[in-house]
């Protein structure tokens, strides 16, 4: 099932905010339509050194699987992207849990 982001309005620290436009104006050059495409290129392109206070560890759970993926974003910055971008969930069965910063991590 594929299901559109929604997402009220949310308030961001500034530099939070001026991280977010950035990775919105890279981002948006891609013509993606699907969040999955969009964590591949964070990954491919490690994004999350560049937005190190948007981005950085996010843990994941399937079933009893946990992991962390190294460049994602925090479930309210990922869904506003989403929003921002006008992208659909691809229908992963995964979901995240805790995040860290990479700012937070060193």
């Amino acid at each position: 099932m594929i299901k559109k982001f929604s997402l009220k309005n949310l308030e961001l620290p500034k530099l939070e905010q001026d991280e977010f436009r950035l990775l919105v104006a890279e981002v948006a050059t891609q013509g993606f339509t699907n969040s999955g495409q969009v964590s591949q290129y964070i990954v491919r392109n490690k994004l999350g050194d560049r937005y190190q206070n948007i981005s950085g560890f996010l843990e994941m759970k399937k079933a009893d699987d946990v992991w962390d993926f190294k460049g994602g974003f925090p479930k309210h910055i990922f869904a506003r992207l989403c929003q921002e971008l006008n992208l659909v969930n691809n229908g992963s069965m995964a979901r995240p849990g805790k995040f860290r910063s990479f700012k937070d991590s060193d």
